[in-house]
């Protein structure tokens, strides 16, 4: 049977990251008000709405996120069940090793708005000194959102959410392998309905951290039992391109029909629908990718070579789309070509930015860091033997 691989993992965060860049671009009018921008051949609303729609791709990088993390869970045991210390060990290394990646590029963004664009780094500063020092602090350690504080750049609140991925992953795998993963299902699904209950948890917020714990649960049991693999290998009669093409009919249909549901379940319904929204849609698509997109020579590796670059994408391209380079973003004229061309800049930028890493040797001294606290904190930390 075919594996979901690392290669399917990044091709299909490539995807997400496209569709991550179209849906700022365009997911409301007020974001390019001011600019002529083309539509053809579609209407502008219908652009905005699906654009509007794309919002998915989080819910994408929930899922993808909490795959790999509950199948490297397995290098401690072969159940994905850690000990404590097992727990602590994986949490430092991973949080430290993201948080190095992001302040690569946060660092320098810091510096650099304070000569071009000072009003976004004195919004840290609005109550003061001491509390802007720790707006600051919080926003470095990638928690401004968790702590609802002031953040240089606003998509950078998905940095919190990882970390809550991170930390929740472990327990969701542990009480999966323990308990019944249905069981486990209903438990999410009924927990903030009972948090809801002492206070209003607003789980519809765009930012809101809750709002993807689905979407990361169905990562961890994709990754459990193999679901992915499993679809893609399942085949509806015993002439492949036959059954590749009933998939695809029907696999599409149920896509069009998830994407007029989720546009029909905004606003007031999102605190009731969000499993449904942001879980089970995003996995759909993901599978759908997998099934249909994965395969297809030169986009698969054009994919994987956006996915490749994602985080780097992801913590850069607003400040090329809205902060220093936004009448240059717009001036392409259709929307098309608008987000190519700042797809095109962020993998430039980030294939810089990997480069300057390499030349001043910054991921060796992460190595270097991460081994030398593994070898006087964690020494004792048992890793599994099995393949």
């Amino acid at each position: 049977m075919k594996t979901f691989s690392k290669n399917d993992t990044l091709a299909i965060r490539g995807i997400a990251i496209v569709l991550l860049i179209f849906h700022h671009n365009f997911r409301s009018k007020s974001v390019y008000e001011g600019f002529t921008c083309s539509f053809f051949p579609f209407s502008e609303d219908k652009v905005v709405l699906f654009c509007n729609f794309l919002k998915i791709c989080v819910g994408m990088f929930a899922f993808l996120s909490a795959y790999g993390l509950t199948l490297s869970l397995k290098k401690y045991n072969k159940n994905s069940v850690l000990t404590g210390r097992q727990y602590s060990h994986f949490l430092s290394n991973r949080i430290f090793n993201l948080l190095w990646g992001f302040w690569f590029i946060f660092i320098p963004c810091e510096i650099i708005n304070w000569f071009v664009a000072p009003q976004y780094t004195l919004v840290y500063f609005t109550h003061g000194m001491v509390q802007g020092s720790v707006n600051v602090l919080l926003d470095f350690l990638g928690i401004a959102k968790l702590f609802g504080t002031p953040q240089l750049n606003g998509t950078w609140w998905y940095m919190s959410l990882a970390i809550v991925i991170l930390m929740v992953v472990p327990f969701m795998s542990k009480l999966c392998e323990k308990y019944n993963s249905f069981c486990v299902t209903l438990f999410l699904l009924a927990l903030p309905r009972i948090m809801s209950l002492a206070f209003s948890l607003k789980v519809g917020e765009d930012s809101n951290c809750f709002r993807w714990m689905f979407a990361a649960l169905l990562g961890v049991m994709a990754a459990k039992y193999n679901w992915l693999a499993r679809l893609k290998s399942f085949t509806i009669t015993s002439n492949r391109v036959v059954s590749k093409i009933i998939k695809f009919v029907v696999l599409t249909i149920i896509l069009i029909v998830f994407y007029i549901i989720r546009g029909k379940t905004g606003g007031n319904y999102s605190n009731y629908v969000f499993e449904f929204r942001d879980g089970i849609v995003p996995a759909f698509i993901v599978y759908y990718c997998y099934e249909f997109l994965t395969d297809i020579p030169g986009l698969k590796q054009l994919m994987i070579l956006i996915g490749k670059n994602s985080l780097n994408i992801f913590l850069f391209h607003t400040f090329i789309r809205q902060r220093w380079l936004k009448a240059y973003t717009y001036s392409f004229d259709h929307f098309v070509l608008i987000s190519l061309v700042l797809l095109a800049e962020s993998v430039i930028v980030s294939i810089v930015i990997e480069l300057l890493k390499k030349i001043l040797h910054y991921n060796n001294l992460r190595n270097f860091i991460m081994n030398k606290v593994n070898k006087k904190y964690y020494s004792d930390v048992t890793f599994s033997t099995s393949t």
